[in-house]
């Protein structure tokens, strides 16, 4: 089972981590203690380490990943595991995962996914730097959406799923 804690002020980042698991019926429980889902998603309040941590607000995080970290490049103050693998993402040109042409009308978001280095997945895939066109619907917080599509390319989502 592989752990997953998302630092974030509401649940944006995790509930559309939920609708892509169940549109590739791909199953997570919600404890560690009860389930038995290919991936499980803690509290990133709970005093625990977790497989992997997206830090997406500089909100009070007490977990860290032993395996890798995702940091909003435009957030500052994270305490994290330096052990783990540091995945930065955001709209900074020294972030991982960026974005380019960004087009927000009513309804959904659109964007060019810019991975400007490489990094190596939870399951082993190489994820190259490319480029790859995002269309989300119902959501225009442009940092929010970097954050999921960096945690589903760690967690072996491949482009097509983010269209």
């Amino acid at each position: 089972m592989v752990t997953v804690a998302i630092a974030e002020r509401g649940n944006v980042i995790a509930q559309m981590l939920k609708q892509a698991f169940y549109k590739k019926n791909i199953n997570f429980c919600q404890s560690a203690l009860f389930g038995d889902g290919t991936y499980c998603l803690l509290d990133p309040k709970a005093n625990k380490n977790c497989d992997i941590a997206l830090l997406h607000n500089s909100a009070a995080c007490s977990c860290s990943a032993d395996y890798m970290t995702l940091l909003n490049a435009n957030e500052h103050g994270f305490f994290y595991n330096k052990k783990s693998v540091i995945i930065t993402y955001g709209l900074n040109s020294l972030a991982t995962v960026t974005a380019s042409s960004i087009h927000a009308d009513e309804g959904q978001t659109r964007f060019q996914c810019c991975i400007q280095r490489s990094f190596v997945s939870l399951k082993g895939l190489l994820i190259e730097p490319q480029e790859f066109p995002v269309h989300i619907p119902f959501l225009n917080d442009i940092d929010a959406l970097l954050g999921f599509v960096t945690l589903g390319l760690t967690l072996s989502f491949l482009p097509a799923d983010f269209i």
